[in-house]
């Protein structure tokens, strides 16, 4: 009875034994990863399909061949060899400890490149020995993921330098306020490092009063949904202040989820100089125009009752003067011309610079003639002798072109009066590749 329930016994074992094995089996030929089994030398006694297909290599081309062989071209992710005695496999079977996961290259014969493997090495011991008999190696190919990693360093590291070359003040927090990174100006802008930024907020690099405004404004972006404007000055310990432009806008996650803000400031300092500079400068320029208008406007009717007066003394009452108090009569009067032609001017002036520009094609001919003709109405008993160029066309504003041709002409006129036969020329000729009037 008991012969018959062992020989049961051993039954029931070698047929457990047996559907495990085959278990196993099935596990090894269809198992993604690839296995390989080395002896105590580190040579390859067996692996599995999923092996072949990633090393390129079939069985019986592995079989007997060892860790040490040279044909693996072995390399690290940094392109440095690995040396035979560093290989994975060896390094467990000389140590008896578990190996990995650690990621090599390995040269495929038929791809003529690298693939990247993922690789654990576990060793296996005999009981009561020390030192393993065999070694099992799983690895899987990686080298997509690599080439998708080194890709993303890639595009990180040209974002990087991209941010880092622009001359605003950029950063991005979670949601919490919590400063996720930024660019170096930005770093620069508080005196830190990058690294020194991150996890930080604004509590722990502003003061509380500048901090709890940008933390209102990085509310006010979140809550809004887009971006934000404004203007602020931010004061330093040492009493220096920056006034800047900021925007904001929220940035979100691959779900169009909102997580967190992104924030870009400029330093608007110099320009807010430049543009308070101008604003004075305007004012300036126009209290000048105003004031220039004025008095030559007011001085126009006094002059005029001074020269008509001073003619109808001379004309009228030519007896009652004698020839110093007529001579202090035509004094007078030049200088009442001299006086009316300068407060001419200052109107003049004051039109020029109030003047808004308006450039159109303006025929300087017509001008011209049309001021010595004036001229001529004015002098009748001049003999001035006139040649104008047809059709002078530039590109300009009328009116600011009519004043100058207005002054040239009238000048052309006033300074050849006590010439015999003078003669007015009025044209164009190129210097230097381009036209001069």
């Amino acid at each position: 009875m008991d012969k018959k329930k062992d020989f049961t016994d051993s039954k029931e074992d070698r047929e457990s034994s047996n559907e495990n094995g085959l278990l196993y089996r099935h596990l090894f030929e269809t198992m993604p990863l690839g296995v390989v089994y080395q002896d105590a030398d580190g040579m390859i006694l067996s692996a599995n399909p999923a092996a072949e297909k990633i090393l390129g290599l079939s069985l019986k081309q592995m079989q007997g061949k060892t860790s040490l062989n040279p044909s693996w071209k072995m390399i690290r992710e940094d392109r440095s060899v690995v040396s035979e005695e560093e290989h994975p496999a060896m390094v467990s079977l000389r140590t008896g400890r578990k190996t990995g996961p650690v990621v090599r290259g390995l040269f495929h014969p038929h791809k003529n490149t690298y693939v990247w493997l993922r690789i654990t090495v576990v060793p296996l011991f005999q009981q009561g020995e020390d030192k393993p008999f065999q070694v099992y190696a799983t690895f899987e190919d990686v080298s997509e993921r690599i080439e998708t990693d080194k890709e993303f360093r890639h595009q990180s590291n040209l974002i990087n330098l991209l941010l880092d070359t622009i001359p605003d003040f950029l950063f991005y927090k979670d949601l919490n306020g919590v400063y996720l990174g930024c660019n170096k100006e930005f770093a620069t802008h508080l005196g830190l490092n990058k690294e020194d930024i991150i996890g930080k907020t604004d509590y722990d690099l502003y003061d509380a009063e500048t901090a709890a405004f940008n933390i209102k404004n990085d509310r006010i972006t979140l809550e809004k949904g887009e971006f934000y404007y404004n203007e602020d000055r931010v004061t330093y310990p040492d009493g220096s202040f920056l006034l800047v432009e900021t925007i904001k806008v929220p940035y979100r996650g691959p779900e169009d989820e909102i997580v967190g803000v992104l924030g870009i400031c400029r330093d608007i300092t110099e320009r807010k100089k430049t543009e308070e500079a101008l604003r004075l400068q305007a004012n300036e320029r126009a209290a000048v125009d105003d004031f220039t208008y004025s008095v030559s406007h007011d001085l126009q009717a006094p002059l005029r009752r001074i020269g008509g007066f001073s003619e109808a003394l001379l004309e009228e009452y030519p007896d009652c003067l004698d020839e110093q108090g007529r001579d202090y009569l035509r004094r007078i009067n030049e200088q009442v011309s001299s006086m009316k032609q300068l407060t001419d001017a200052l109107l003049r002036l004051s039109r020029v610079v109030s003047h808004k520009i308006k450039k159109e094609e303006v025929d300087l001919s017509i001008l011209a003639r049309s001021h010595l003709d004036k001229l001529r109405l004015d002098d009748p008993g001049r003999k001035v002798e006139t040649n104008i160029e047809q059709s002078m066309l530039a590109e300009g504003d009328l009116d600011l072109l009519n004043i100058v041709l207005e002054e040239l002409v009238d000048n052309a006129w006033k300074f050849t009066s006590n010439t015999e036969k003078a003669s007015i020329e009025i044209g164009t000729q190129i210097l230097a590749g381009k036209t001069a009037y």
